[in-house]
């Protein structure tokens, strides 16, 4: 049907009284009150007087709004607040100009002013109209932020001053977190470069922390919203609670860390945001187990992992420790006692499962240390029992034929609830494979090995404590299942994942015998060789960071059994490739290790000592 007749053009008209308005219904404007109310017997609330800013060029046919302020003013009260506005009292500031607005009869003129911010309210004049208009002549000449002078106490209401932000507070002696940053440096270099690190953060940093690639991992799921939400929540002047803001300044510190390779002048940019992160995890660490609860479980656990990979990727593995130790702590007592743990908080006890295991196999630190015996004291005063739960030290529990032990399927609480793996067995829920290409029967042997070797050395000392039969029949068990495992995994050269993990096996059984019979060097360069290849095929099928990184372990458990000159130097140039690729300090730190082995084997000519006994002495 032709449109030939033009509809009647509807009036709408944006001047009706307040009630008219709310309920979207046709009001005549009749002063002072409406007939639509009347004839409803509803009441008034009068008309609200409107602000029009003209054009003069236009002859007032056009109408729009003009801003009070040229863009030269905009940008000088912009940076005006970023360098004097303490962050934490902008809302209190606001919050105390409302307050004395409120304070006032609606019929008083005001003029309060704090600071760049500032409230006014015209008299009531006779002679005004409903509509006030303000055309473009209407000039600021009195009133020019650039030179206004105040400084940040005049911000706050009467008789307060500026918090100090970075109070000492009572954390762990281990973790050194007592420094301090400016907070006006800090917060101009935040949103300077917040934005260029968090995209090097989704582009590279991530491809580092998991070698599958998908978008479910912890740091797509968790990680990064969190940052990002944290990221709005400061830049719309909002305050953001502690683990927030140690994930927030975490990531951006390891983000800055892994561009240092490129330009040194990011050096000073990470060390500044893992400095504030550090004063935030002061406040994370103190409410962690406060009662009643202020932060979430999972912020605080989020906080804790990105410290843990903030320190692991600037190689202070002391600092790792501690922070392993504290996080597990707060697991324990808030995490584990959960009747139902949803797949985030399992994703986050993945995380931290993963990254425990791996550096207590690598660890220099005794298995019985000062720090570990507080946790479990701390966790023994709780009485928090937590069914299928390991416990805290690595230490052997009780199984019989290991073969049959890992073809038993695990209970929901088992599986959720054995932290460090002490009990083997398949759990078909388990989130490794998704999360790091592992499986959980791989990391389960490997954690039953540094369990074993932590018995052997306690033994060493005192022989009631394991006995050589005991001894004898665990690790002939464990021998024996990780023969097997190698020799039921068919080396596919195309398949990258399968690859992988054939190379975790092998490594694995290097591992193995060295950390449990000491075997003599000599006898595992057959081994080492087959970890070589398999690195050489890896990299030639992905030669990416992710790949690297998932790879660190096998290649630092072979490479410090190298023996003869041209092992050493492939697996000595492996970890300068990884080193180009990852960016971190991580991969930096284990060839130091790995070529401080090489040198004192050579020097003491004992093939026989493993390379954690070097480490050691």
């Amino acid at each position: 049907m032709s449109n030939s007749i033009d509809s009647p053009c509807r009036v709408r008209s944006f001047r009706g009284c307040g009630t008219c308005r709310s309920r979207h219904i046709k009001c005549d404007e009749a002063r002072p009150t409406c007939s639509t109310c009347t004839e409803n017997g509803s009441f008034c609330t009068g008309y609200l007087k409107q602000i029009f800013f003209d054009d003069d060029k236009v002859d007032g046919q056009v109408r729009y709004r003009q801003l009070l302020f040229t863009d030269e003013e905009r940008v000088s009260l912009n940076a005006l607040m970023l360098q004097t506005i303490p962050f934490r009292n902008t809302s209190r500031v606001l919050a105390y100009i409302e307050d004395q607005c409120q304070a006032t009869s609606t019929s008083e003129g005001i003029d309060i002013i704090q600071g760049p911010f500032g409230a006014f309210r015209l008299p009531t004049h006779p002679s005004l109209d409903d509509s006030l208009v303000f055309t473009s002549n209407f000039q600021l000449d009195s009133c020019t932020f650039d030179t206004l002078d105040w400084n940040a106490e005049c911000l706050l209401p009467p008789g307060e001053v500026v918090g100090n932000m970075n109070d000492e507070l009572t954390v762990p002696s281990e973790l050194n977190l007592s420094t301090q940053t400016d907070d006006n440096e800090l917060w101009q270099k935040t949103f300077e470069n917040a934005p260029l690190l968090l995209k090097h953060y989704v582009e590279t940093v991530i491809p580092m922390l998991t070698p599958m690639r998908h978008h479910k991992t912890p740091w797509h799921v968790l990680f990064l919203p969190f940052t990002k939400q944290t990221l709005a929540t400061i830049t719309i002047g909002q305050d953001a609670d502690s683990p927030s803001l140690t994930t927030f300044f975490g990531t951006l510190a390891l983000s800055a860390l892994s561009l240092i390779s490129q330009d040194e002048r990011w050096t000073a940019l990470a060390q500044l945001f893992q400095s504030r992160a550090r004063e935030c995890l002061q406040d994370t660490l103190n409410d962690a187990l406060s009662s009643p609860k202020h932060f979430k479980y999972k912020h605080i656990i989020m906080a804790m992992l990105t410290m843990i990979q903030l320190s692991m990727a600037d190689g202070s593995w002391d600092e790792t420790d501690t922070l392993l130790i504290e996080t597990e702590k707060i697991i324990r007592l808030r995490g584990l006692c959960k009747s139902y743990k949803s797949r985030k908080i399992r994703l986050l006890h993945h995380c931290y499962a993963y990254a425990r295991i791996f550096q207590e196999s690598i660890s220099l630190t005794s298995s019985r240390s000062p720090l570990l015996l507080n946790l479990v004291d701390a966790v023994e005063s709780s009485g928090v029992v937590v069914k299928g739960a390991d416990t805290p030290f690595f230490g052997l529990s009780a199984w019989g034929d290991l073969e049959l032990k890992f073809q038993e399927l695990k209970t929901q609480e088992v599986g959720e609830n054995d932290l460090h793996l002490a009990s083997p067995g398949t759990w078909k829920a388990t989130l490794y494979p998704e999360i790091f290409g592992v499986p959980e029967t791989w990391l389960t042997l490997l954690s039953q090995i540094i369990r074993l070797a932590n018995e052997k050395s306690i033994a060493e000392m005192d022989a009631s404590v394991l006995s050589l039969k005991d001894f004898t029949f665990r690790a002939k068990a464990l021998e024996r299942y990780i023969l097997q495992c190698n020799k039921s995994r068919p080396v596919l050269r195309g398949n990258l994942p399968d690859l992988m993990q054939t190379t975790l096996y092998s490594a694995l059984a290097i591992y193995f015998y060295r950390r449990i019979y000491e075997v003599d060097a000599e006898l595992l360069q057959a081994r080492v060789v087959h970890v070589k290849e398999y690195l050489t095929t890896c990299q030639s099928l992905c030669n990416t960071a992710g790949m690297f990184d998932a790879l660190m372990w096998p290649a630092f458990v072979a490479g410090c059994e190298a023996i003869d000159p041209n092992l050493q130097e492939y697996f000595s140039a492996w970890f300068d490739v990884d080193t180009m690729h990852n960016k971190l300090s991580a991969s930096k730190r284990m060839r130091q290790l790995m070529l401080k082995v090489w040198e004192n084997r050579e020097h003491d000519d004992r093939n026989s000592c493993s390379w954690l006994q070097f480490l050691r002495s």
